[in-house]
């Protein structure tokens, strides 16, 4: 396992993992199309400035603003890039937004801990959207609460926990409780670890738009559909991208999609609302801090 004193944090890097693994999803499933990229200089609505009480710090900034992103969708579509979730799209966030209201949807709630200036939120508000926390002063990721078996499968964790990083005054003693309740990676690895459980078929793209896991609160019909989509998967050669057919295989797993809502059109109906995106124009709890 990676020790926590042999890691450190590079912008560059971290520019690099993201774009890496944007791109790991296109050849998978999403469209091209909805990666947008940064233009020379970064994205110049992304400032110091942008988000009144956003209170984080110049390298959290500059992060965000050379970032390249998964495009907002537009309407009630969604461009989900981990299981019920996506990525924040922080050039479609208004600057007229309140930056503590921008927190409160990006990171763990505020009765659950304190999250310092350094540390920022990668997914938007979702129902079911995992909270992914990046640290640009240690270099890592955190998945509070994440499944026990993402904890014990994939690439290896940091150590040590919180819990000793606060005895030696890294970290405040009202932060280690949440940083230790799941998982935490270098930055590179915690990207490593989401391509690995989609290359293992745990994150299942259903479609270019909406992606959910094997382990997740599933009826046994729906379980059988995203038992029946992993085969579709690798009969046309995944996980081996040199000979993944993926212009074969998206059209037969959304026929094979189609088929089971319209013979299951309950669980249709549920699997809808679990799958509609929490976007900064459309959800309830965005329009309301405006």
């Amino acid at each position: 396992m990676p020790e926590l004193s042999d890691i450190s944090y590079s912008h560059g890097v971290t520019v690099a993992a993201f774009r890496d693994y944007y791109r790991f999803l296109v050849t998978m499933y999403l469209d091209e199309s909805a990666v947008i990229e940064p233009p020379e200089g970064g994205w110049p609505t992304i400032t110091s400035d942008t988000w009144v009480d956003f209170d984080k710090t110049d390298e959290v900034f500059s992060l965000l603003r050379h970032l390249p992103y998964i495009r907002l969708a537009a309407g009630n579509e969604t461009h989900q890039s981990v299981p019920d979730g996506e990525f924040a799209d922080w050039t479609a966030i208004p600057a007229d937004w309140q930056g503590k209201n921008i927190k409160e949807l990006t990171e763990i709630p505020s009765d659950e801990g304190e999250v310092p200036p350094h540390i920022v939120g990668l997914t938007i508000y979702g129902e079911f959207c995992p909270k992914f926390l990046l640290d640009t002063e240690l270099g890592v990721v955190y998945w509070p609460e994440c499944a026990g078996v993402i904890n014990t499968s994939g690439p290896d964790q940091v150590k040590p926990d919180p819990y000793d990083w606060a005895e030696d005054e890294l970290i405040t003693e009202s932060q280690a409780e949440w940083r230790a309740s799941g998982g935490i990676w270098a930055i590179e690895d915690f990207f490593g670890m989401l391509k690995f459980h989609f290359r293992e078929l745990n994150f299942v793209p259903i479609g270019s738009r909406v992606v959910e896991m094997i382990w997740n609160r599933q009826p046994g019909k729906r379980r059988d559909m995203l038992t029946a989509i992993q085969e579709v998967y690798r009969e046309h050669g995944w996980p081996d991208l040199t000979r993944f057919r993926r212009q074969d295989c998206l059209p037969q797993i959304v026929s094979k999609k189609k088929s089971h809502n319209s013979a299951n059109p309950t669980l249709h109906k549920t699997s809808t609302a679990l799958s509609t995106k929490p976007t900064l124009l459309l959800h309830p709890r965005l329009t309301q801090h405006r």
